[in-house]
């Protein structure tokens, strides 16, 4: 049976383990956001559990410092008294508020405001009462009984809210501990898992790095020696006693030109790079030499020009034996025209004073 190759399973395994990471990841932030939702319904509740209490001694202050002030008749007992009495509204709107998830507990709560604002407005009586003088005995007992009353009314009614609240808050923290337990399960054994994917990727990975070390150097190994290749070829380019040249198929400029032929025309390699035949000699040759060039370039083969003449700057007129041939590129038309030239005016002055 055909093994799958290494790099796939490197592959299956990574796409395994990110997908794990980010199902862990999904996971975790939706157990996550539980988490906080149930630590914040625990805070709720125990905020609504401190709401009442505060509630309970603001009217128990409001109830002392009442009774102070019908005892002594001392004003000084009603501005703390006024104090409490101006902050009691906000308490109870903070409870409805808070309470406003729960239908019950809302009406619990306006039961709750409607026995304050009795008790307060029997406080006011009494206080009125005390002031025009009339809060005698025969006023007193009835009204600390009726006061006595509510103040049990409300002590019972906020004692109630309370135990509802204490196994709000029991089922809640219970709720609250379920859920960091499972965010606390996933996140660990879901890292864990995803952690011996990657260790196992990794492991490939490693094994893959080195072979394809092994495979660079051995490339390496092939570019040095077609660098060398080159080098060598460039040498032979260079070294030749004749003329060669290169020139761009599209516009006939040359792009390399070796020092043989540079010298023999009396100019540098440098300063034929990217001119044309027309830069440097007669109209009538550069016609010629162009022609000749379109020529093999059209015919895509070898032509052979037994003679051709080209004048110098310093060796005055010269006959070379020319070969040109077109170089193709990638898709097969030709990129390059190469050219060789042979200088052959000694032989050709020799050859004709032997005919004379």
């Amino acid at each position: 049976m055909t093994r799958p190759p290494s790099t796939l399973v490197t592959k299956l395994v990574l796409i395994a383990a990110l997908a794990l990471l980010g199902i862990t990841a999904l996971t975790s932030y939706s157990s996550i956001q539980r988490f906080f939702e149930a630590a914040q319904w625990v805070d709720h509740t125990r905020l609504v559990m401190l709401r009442l209490e505060e509630l309970m001694s603001e009217l128990e202050h409001a109830e002392s410092r009442q009774r102070g002030y019908l005892i002594s008749g001392n004003e000084q007992y009603l501005e703390p008294y006024r104090v409490t009495v101006q902050a009691l509204p906000k308490r109870i709107r903070a409870l409805l508020e808070l309470t406003a998830d729960n239908p019950e507990r809302q009406n619990a709560t306006g039961e709750l405001a409607s026995l304050v604002s009795s008790r307060l407005a029997l406080t006011e009586r009494g206080i009125e009462l005390k002031r025009t003088g009339r809060f005698d005995a025969a006023a007193a007992d009835p009204h600390l009984a009726q006061g006595r009353a509510i103040m049990d009314q409300l002590r019972a009614a906020i004692s109630a809210m309370k135990r509802e609240e204490e196994k709000l808050l029991e089922k809640r923290t219970a709720s609250f501990a379920r859920d960091r337990i499972s965010t606390t399960s996933i996140i660990v054994f879901g890292n864990l898992i995803a952690l011996a994917f990657l260790l196992s990727a990794f492991t490939a990975l490693v094994g893959e790095i080195r072979e394809r070390k092994k495979a660079e150097a051995k490339t390496q190994r092939y570019a040095n020696e077609v660098a060398q290749a080159n080098a060598f070829l460039d040498s032979v380019f260079e070294y030749v006693p004749d003329m060669i040249f290169v020139k761009d198929a599209q516009d006939l400029r040359y792009v390399r030109f070796n020092q043989a032929g540079a010298a023999l025309i009396g100019a540098t390699p440098q300063q034929l790079i990217g001119k044309s035949d027309y830069d440097f000699f007669p109209v009538e040759q550069a016609d010629f030499f162009t022609r000749k060039d379109r020529e093999t370039l059209a015919g895509g083969m070898l032509v052979d020009i037994a003679e051709e003449p080209l004048s110098t700057k310093s060796q005055g007129m010269r006959i070379l034996h020319t070969r040109k041939i077109p170089i193709p590129g990638a898709d097969g038309t030709a990129r390059y025209l190469l050219g060789m030239s042979e200088d052959i005016t000694v032989r050709k002055h020799a050859e004709g004073k032997l005919r004379s």
